[in-house]
């Protein structure tokens, strides 16, 4: 006997069966508590105050290696929790890995063209 498309709504929507389960786990959604997200957030504030209590002192050339670390760590957090990075799968994990390491090259350049415009000078106005 034939089953209704009512009685299977996912089925007709373009869902899989549960006849097996085939694949079914490649698409399971996680469902994360309350309490790690609450977690990750206490862990991004306290790296705020940590970026404003380095701000603070000048301590020369370690500056920027400090925020960066702290920035490093907090997009780490942001992209492995709040991305689900955490769940993803291998390829997923991969994938956010080269893209992150692209956006590393992207900056690395960035700063060393900044760093290096020291020698240029400062152009004299029109006159």
């Amino acid at each position: 006997m034939a089953k209704s498309a009512a009685t299977h709504g996912h089925q007709a929507a373009g869902g899989h069966g549960h006849h097996g389960d085939h694949g079914h786990d490649a698409h399971e959604h996680h469902i994360v508590p309350v309490s790690t997200y609450l977690k990750v957030i206490t862990f991004l504030m306290v790296l705020l105050i940590l970026t404003l209590l380095a701000a603070i002192p000048d301590l020369g050339p370690l500056n920027l290696p400090i925020a960066m670390a702290i920035a490093v760590a907090k997009a780490g957090a942001v992209m492995y929790y709040f991305m689900h990075l955490k769940w993803g799968s291998k390829l997923v994990r991969l994938f956010a890995t080269i893209a992150f390491g692209f956006l590393a090259i992207l900056f690395i350049f960035s700063l060393n063209d900044y760093i290096g415009r020291g020698w240029i000078g400062m152009p004299t106005p029109w006159k």
